[in-house]
This record gives C-alpha cells, structure tokens and sequence, in this order.
C-alpha cells in the first residue's frame, strides 16, 4: 500500500521541463505531515549570506532636498556630488534652504529699427545703450519705473555703434560699421575731430612701461587709459587724452596672430583683455602681453572669446564648447579650468549649456548668459565656490537660471537703485525672428529677495518659477524602488501661491502628483502607477504673485527599495503510485520516471515553475537527495527526495499605494 501516513494536500511544486530535457511539465506533490518512519517534512528556507545593504527584504529610503547652496550641477544634494538640482527657470536658489522666484521680467518696446544691443554706460542721469546701428536708445531710470526712448542722435549711414565708455568728463561712443568715433558730454553728440576709427572700447588703469608710455614722463605712473582694437586688423590702439584726435592714439601693437581677429575687450585693473579664437590676451601698461590661455589653439572655434569678465581674481572667458576660468598668474598660464554649469559631471538633462555671449557683476556674483543649441538662453548667477564654504571639482557653483528667453543673449547691464527705489538687470537679447528684445529683471536692493520681501521692499517676483531636482536613484543606483509619498515644506503658499509637484520615473512621462495650495507641511502618496522605477525626478513648478512669493523650504521623497535576492529553499517531495498530488489528485505516475525527470533538471538552469504557494517563479534546482521506502505489500515503492531549488524574489510593486503594501512576489 501507499505511504497512507502522508496529508492529502494540493500544495504541489509544477516544473516546467526545457525543450532540451524533454519538455513537458513535472510535477511533484510537496511533502507534509510525518512519513512512515515519522520523519517531519517541511520546507527549509536556508540562510543565504547577502550582499550589504541586501539584509532585509524591505528596506525604506528618504530623500531630502533642503539645502540648495551646492549649486545647479550634477548628482543628489549630497556632499560627494557637484550639484543639488538639475536646473530651475526664473528661479532664485541662492540663499540656504529656499527656492524663491526670480525677479519680475518686464519687456520694454524699442524704437523701430533698433540693431543689436551691445553696451551701455551711465552718463547724466541716464543709461546709454549701443543700438548696433546708427542711434542709440536711452534708458531713463526715475526712481520708480524705467523709460526707454531713442537717444536722439543719428551717427549716419553705415554706422553700427557697437560700443561705449565713459572715459575723462564724456562718454566715447565706437562704430563699427566704418565710422569715426563719437562722444557724448550728456548733451550733445559730437564726432571726433579727426577721422578716428576704433572697434570696443575698454578703460584700465595702466602702469606705463617705456613701450607703451606717451612721453618718458609717465614711465613708472598709473595712468586712465582708453584702448580699443582695430577694426581690420587684430591690435590695439591706447590714448590718455582727447580720444578724437589721432595724435592722441598709439599703436597699433599687435595682439597674437595676425590673420585672427579680436572677439572682444574688457577692462579690469591694471589690464585689458583681449580674447581671440586662438586664446586670451593680456595687456599691461608696462608693454608686457601675455596668452593666458594657449590651450585654445588645440580647441579652436571661430566663435570663441564672446565675452571677458574679471571676477575675484580670476578671468572668466567664453570659449565655445567651455566657460574657461584664467588665472592671470604666470604659473597658470596654459591651464584650461572649464568652470560652467556640470563642467566636471554629466549634467544630466539640463538644456543649460553653450556659448556665453555676455557677462556681468552683481552683488558679489557674476551673472552668465548661456546660449544653447536649441536657440535660447539662460541667465545664471555664479559664485566662486570656496567663497560658499563648500568644496569641489568646479571652481565655480551657480544658480538659477535666474532669466530665460528664446534667442542668443547680447547685453547684460546693471541698472542701479536711484533714490532707493528699485534694481534692474537690463538684458538685451536677439531673437530667433531677427528682432531686438529689451527685459528690464528686478532685482532687490536688500541682501535677498526674502529680505526684500519681509521688509515690504520694491522689489518684484516671477509669477511662475521651475525647479527641475537632479535625477535620484535614492541610494541605490541598480534597485527598482516604490515612491510612497512626498512631503514638502512651503511658505506663503495659497491658493494663488500654489505648488504643482510633477514625478517621473526612468525618463516616463510626468505626472502631478500634489498641488499645494497651503503652507507649512503638506504630504502626500504618490501614484503607485506612476511611481516605480530605479531612478526618480521631481519637479516643483510654483506661481505666485509681483509682491507675494512662494517660497519652498524643503522637499522629502521617501520610497521602498525593492532588493531582488536568491532565496534558497530545501522542498520535501514525495513520489508514488497513488500518492496524493497534482492539486489533490492521486498520482498514478511512475514514481522512478519521476525522479529520473527531476535529476534531469540539475542540469537544465533556471527553470520555470509553479511553487507549493502557486505563485510563478523562476528557479534553480541545485541539488537533489532521495531515498526509497517500499509499499507495504513490495510491490513498489514511495520516493522521498528533498530538492535544493534557489529561487529569485523581487518585492512586488503595490496594488495601489494609496491602498497599501501588496505582498512579496
């Protein structure tokens, strides 16, 4: 008789048997109960040692993003990575544990024709702005709000008044276009008395050395000085006094190769700087002059040198693939720094790259255009990074972008606060049409725009503003993961001051997953549909209104890690005629064939299979035991055999989160 003693019992283990081991499926009824010899049979799930940080099956994980000094850059807010969000769009994130709007955009019509905007000075009560063509335009700044008007001044036919500077009691206006300089005393425009031609012009304060000293008396003094670059010819001219008179001019001297022309000039200290395709140029009073950036060469671009900017002891220059930042020390000549945004990692998806046709300076930052590949730009607020306390690879850690728009970016220039009224960051920009845009940014006259804010100041915000976080593999770069909820953490926010709070797993489409609408804490479960995956973005997308921001003081993603192991389990099966099995069935199946099919499968790999719990698994059958004990009347035999089988676990994604946690997998 059969092995009577054993509990009927349809907890099976359903093999499914490869092609090449003969096909088919084998099964086998799991052992329960006491054998013959009172033996107890159960399944051993055997202890596997786990790789580290694979101890549990169930391991919870948080995100915190709170503090946003390191800056617009690659990787999670965490101290071994470059950056702490992605990108932002006119978005204010330098100051620690906020996000805030950028400063209010206002569009200013220009007069009809106006050409590219290039330079501007203050002269009089009044910015001037270089129109590109033969007028000006003239900012008017009353304290309150801004005016923008054509200058009054027609420089003739051909002229493209391309640059400006105040040097001496006026201000000295370049054209480009083939016409003789201009200067302006705030009244009237007058053209230099002699036929003077100049490109940019630049001011320094120059030590003269004999080479370049006007009379042996200035050797050895500091002198103001005009310099501008030859139109034609890459060199550069210099003059103390009355820069409408030839005489005063010395030059040319040339600047590098001659058959590369100058990009650009600017002015710092006791320098001027000129940039070339082929590297960037030092001048000095003295007659010294100096490439401090020969690596141009072997990186050469025809656009290169768009823009200089001195900023705290270092050269940021503008090559076309990079942002280089030039040390004017003799030891550091020829050492390329790139120093933009993501320099020195991926950076990830952010559209923020490019050339950097123009610079500025504003409350111990500079100020960066980027122009991108896809026809716009991006203003972004950079600092030197040891200047935050913080470290690394980049010398430079940003923020923003501050202000964007679609066309290349041209002219930077601060407008300053008159009577204590407010702050703009003009910008000039030429569109993809061909059109000349004018935005006027506010900026606060307080350390911050909280500042601002709290104090009730003049200054204005964004009513919509981005901030798109780094992508997060949460601590596990390889792990799928369930985001359960996020928690953020507002000020100000009401209804209209809201927050959208938009996920995306793995490079899926976005989802919203919480508009917030009240401040303080708020949380919510996210969308398990929407949820799982390896790798999570989060976007913040705030509006607010001119006079009350939005301000954003925290951000928590927590998730599951879902770790897939080898479980390795000891499974008792039984074989015989007659023996309970196949879901309840008396098995009337060889008990040998059976045994034979599952010896077979030592050999066959990962196999699939049905296990005693009915779920669908993929597993190895490791090793195989047996024994033989015969029927009562010998006329065959029950087969015991305990299969070693390791099987892969994955922690099942939730049924619905806002539901709760399903069950392994």
């Amino acid at each position: 008789m059969p092995d009577t003693s054993l509990v009927r019992s349809s907890q099976d283990i359903v093999f499914t048997v490869p092609t090449a081991f003969g096909g088919g499926t084998l099964k086998c009824m799991v052992a329960r109960g006491k054998g013959k010899d009172g033996r107890a049979f159960e399944i051993k799930r055997m202890a596997v040692p786990a790789e580290e940080g694979q101890q549990r099956r169930l391991r919870e994980t948080a995100q915190t993003y709170s503090d946003w000094t390191r800056g617009a850059g690659f990787g999670k807010a965490s101290p071994d990575t470059e950056g702490g969000f992605n990108y932002g769009t006119r978005l204010y994130a330098r100051s620690r544990n906020m996000l805030m709007p950028a400063g209010e955009v206002t569009e200013y019509a220009l007069p009809v024709g106006t050409g590219t905007l290039t330079s501007a000075f203050d002269l009089i009560g009044s910015t001037w702005v270089t129109a590109g063509n033969t007028r000006m335009v003239q900012v008017i700044n009353n304290g309150t709000d801004l005016t923008v008007r054509d200058a009054g001044v027609d420089f003739g036919v051909g002229a493209q008044s391309g640059s400006g500077v105040v040097f001496g009691d006026r201000a000295w206006i370049a054209n480009s276009g083939g016409r003789r300089i201009y200067s302006f005393d705030g009244t009237t425009w007058t053209p230099a008395v002699d036929d003077v031609r100049r490109g940019s012009l630049v001011v320094a304060d120059w030590v003269f050395g004999a080479q370049y000293a006007p009379s042996a008396g200035m050797i050895g003094t500091t002198q103001r000085v005009l310099v501008s670059n030859d139109t034609s010819i890459p060199s550069v001219y210099h003059c103390v006094t009355n820069p409408g008179l030839t005489a005063s001019w010395a030059g040319p001297n040339p600047v590098g190769d001659s058959a590369i022309p100058i990009q650009s000039l600017h002015g710092a200290g006791e320098a001027v700087f000129a940039a070339k395709p082929d590297g960037v140029f030092m001048i000095e009073g003295g007659g010294r002059m100096r490439n401090l950036a020969p690596h141009w060469r072997n990186q050469y671009d025809p656009s290169s040198g768009e823009s200089l900017q001195y900023y705290d002891g270092a050269l940021l220059a503008g090559h076309t693939q990079f942002l280089d930042m030039l040390a004017p020390n003799p030891d550091q000549i020829g050492q390329m720094n790139p120093c933009q945004p993501g320099a020195h990692e991926s950076f990830e998806n952010s559209p923020i790259f490019g050339r950097t046709p123009a610079q500025t300076i504003d409350s111990g930052y500079v100020l960066t255009a980027f122009y991108s590949t896809s026809g716009r730009s991006y203003v972004m607020a950079g600092k030197r990074t040891d200047r935050l306390n913080l470290t690394g690879r980049n010398q430079m850690t940003w923020y923003g972008s501050e202000f964007d728009c679609d066309g290349r970016i041209t002219l930077l220039y601060i407008i300053a606060s008159v009577n204590n009224g407010p702050r703009w960051l003009m910008i000039g920009a030429a569109a993809p049409s061909g059109a000349t845009k004018l935005y006027f940014q506010s900026l606060p006259r307080e350390p911050t725009p909280y500042a601002a804010w709290k104090r009730s100041g003049a200054h204005r915000f964004s009513t919509a503003f981005t901030c798109k976080q780094s992508l997060d593999d949460l601590g596990d770069p390889n792990a799928p993961k369930n985001m359960r909820y996020i928690a953020v953490v507002t000020e100000n926010a009401a209804t209209t001051r809201s927050l959208t709070v938009t996920t995306t797993t793995d490079g899926s489409d976005e989802v919203v997953q919480a508009t917030i609408t009240e401040p303080g804490r708020q949380f919510t479960v996210v969308d398990d549909a929407t949820s799982s995956g390896v790798n999570v973005e989060t976007m913040l997308s705030g509006t607010c209104e001119p006079t009350e921001p939005l301000v954003i003081r925290s951000v928590k993603i927590r998730g599951t890690i879902n770790d897939e192991r080898t479980v390795v389990y000891e499974v008792p099966l039984v074989f015989g005629r007659d023996v309970p099995g196949n879901r309840g069935t008396d098995d009337a199946s060889s008990p040998w064939i059976k045994r034979a099919q599952l010896y077979t499968l030592l050999e066959a790999g990962p196999v699939a299979l049905n296990d005693w719990n009915g779920l669908d698994r993929t597993g190895v059958v490791e090793d195989v035991q047996d024994r033989e004990i015969p029927d009562d009347e010998g006329d065959g035999v029950t087969v015991y055999a305990i299969a070693t089988i390791s099987i892969l676990l994955n922690t099942a994604r939730y049924g619905s989160a806002r539901a709760g946690f399903s069950r392994f997998a």
